[in-house]
């Protein structure tokens, strides 16, 4: 269980690191945004997935997903809380721009409500 920095008025925001039996290390921020602890989860662990939040309001935005994507040196992606809401981002175009100059060997798996993928 890791910190996570949101405002919360019952309990407190979290995100979890954890490692697959074959190996496999995913990250889950949960709503937060960027902070600088990101830098040493991603040298304390090889993160294959990262799920972080690119929506803008209340998390992080494009710029700032990006950004923890090179301090957690993870190799993809799953952006999430975008499109949810009308003040949040509704796709994912500006965060695979914002990838490709800040994190550009982090692959981007964008996905579409309901959809499902293996990792």
């Amino acid at each position: 269980m890791t910190q996570a920095f949101h405002s919360c008025t019952a309990g407190t925001p979290v995100g979890f690191i954890f490692t697959l039996k074959d190996g496999h290390c995913i990250y889950h921020a949960g709503d937060t945004s960027i902070f600088s602890s990101m830098q040493l989860w991603g040298e304390m662990f090889d993160i294959h997935t990262a799920i972080l939040p690119t929506g803008g309001v209340f998390t992080m935005d494009s710029p700032q997903a990006a950004l923890a994507c090179k301090l957690l040196g993870c190799k993809r992606v799953v952006p999430m809380h975008w499109g949810t809401f009308p003040a949040l981002e509704q796709d994912t175009k500006e965060f695979e721009r914002c990838l490709k100059h800040s994190a550009p060997e982090t692959e981007l798996i964008s996905m579409s409500s309901g959809q499902e993928i293996s990792l």
